[in-house]
């Protein structure tokens, strides 16, 4: 990682293949994502659009006051994940259009000649060795820091809501973070 937030930024969307952008009001609010979104717009990258909009947060409203991010998707099929439980078949639904969206992109194939297996989950979690990545936030990773998270993580699994989203800029430390986790959970398991 780039010492250079925006060095990082603009080095993560010009080496991607796709972008995935997840609206949600946080999103439209950041600096930071609208010039990464509209970065990845000036480079042609393929951005396929993802909704974690709130309940109550009116799409219509949110359009014609971030109408540069809408203007940026215009026309792009997007999943809404916020507004469905994971096991509604309307999420399903979306997550199967999802991961269309995104094979379409990588092979630059139109929708129609891509078939997504009977689970899209199988595609998803195809082993993927992490080995060097640990290695790496090993060295960097300071002993007794971020402890905050195992609290927050136990406090959200006692809630409804299915994803917990960690946000922040490119380089603040999210990777150290999630490795953290791997480091400080409990043994006992959080999801009884």
């Amino acid at each position: 990682m780039e010492s250079d937030i925006y060095n990082s930024m603009g080095s993560g969307i010009a080496g991607c293949q796709v972008v995935v952008a997840c609206f949600s009001l946080g999103y439209l609010e950041s600096p930071n994502c609208m010039l990464e979104l509209g970065f990845a717009q000036d480079l042609r990258k393929p951005i396929i659009p993802v909704f974690f909009f709130e309940e109550g947060e009116d799409i219509t409203t949110l359009r014609q006051k971030y109408s540069k991010a809408f203007l940026i998707i215009a026309g792009k099929k997007y999943s809404d994940f916020k507004r469905w439980d994971a096991l509604d078949s309307n999420w399903e639904a979306a997550f199967d259009n999802f991961v269309k969206e995104v094979e379409c992109a990588l092979n630059k194939v139109a929708p129609s000649a891509v078939v997504v297996p009977k689970s899209p989950l199988e595609v998803w979690l195809v082993p993927e060795s992490f080995d060097a990545d640990l290695e790496a936030y090993a060295l960097e990773y300071v002993p007794g820091t971020r402890l905050w998270i195992v609290p927050a993580l136990q406090a959200w699994t006692r809630t409804k809501e299915r994803v917990m989203y960690l946000n922040g800029g490119a380089g603040t430390g999210k990777s150290l973070i999630v490795y953290s986790l791997t480091k400080n959970l409990p043994v006992t398991p959080l999801f009884l």
